[in-house]
């Protein structure tokens, strides 16, 4: 499920690269009445526990205003204590703790050495290869790429277990389709019955 939250309406403008992730702190007071979770050990009084999600969305020039929004989509795991709350009980206008942007699981083509995928500004294919929820931080990437570079060839590799798994599939195959042919997304499901609906 993906979720739209709207950045500190107070504040600095924000720097978010595509690749990066949201951090934020739930408190743990109200887990055991809404979910079934019984925690590993006895939580102190007024702790939190923090989660991070790769930023889905896409934000051209690299910034969140106050107030802008941004989403992040989490996968429910029906014993997971943050993903099921957020699942079951956020509701629109709720309000999180949020801790801030992070992370260089990003594209950087001026200075490469500072990132986890350095691509150099030129017409070279780049090739992104995700498997299952690991396609979050390729999706904005790969808007980055077609915004700065949209003659650049590009290949997404995306492995899931099952067809019906596959995050984001109708946005990456519209991308393809608007690019014109230099998108390619290729999608395999390791189940070796499942097939494509």
């Amino acid at each position: 499920m993906t979720f739209n939250i709207a950045a500190p309406s107070k504040g600095e403008t924000m720097h978010l690269r595509p690749g990066m992730y949201a951090a934020f702190a739930f408190p743990t007071e109200g887990f055991e009445r809404t979910i079934s979770y019984t925690p590993p050990r006895q939580p102190a009084e007024h702790e939190s526990v923090q989660r991070t999600w790769t930023v889905s969305s896409y934000h051209e020039g690299n910034t969140i205003n106050p107030g802008d929004s941004f989403s992040i989509s989490v996968k429910l795991e029906p014993d997971g204590l943050v993903s099921s709350f957020l699942h079951r009980c956020i509701a629109p206008g709720k309000t999180l703790r949020f801790l801030g942007f992070s992370g260089d699981f990003t594209l950087n083509d001026r200075e490469p050495q500072l990132a986890a995928i350095s691509v150099a500004p030129n017409d070279d294919p780049v090739v992104l290869v995700a498997g299952g929820i690991g396609i979050t931080p390729m999706r904005p990437i790969l808007h980055q790429l077609r915004k700065e570079q949209p003659s650049r060839p590009v290949a997404v590799l995306y492995s899931v277990r099952a067809f019906a798994e596959a995050a984001f599939l109708s946005d990456l195959e519209s991308m393809a389709q608007a690019s014109q042919g230099t998108v390619q997304v290729i999608v395999t499901a390791t189940r070796s019955l499942d097939k494509r609906q």
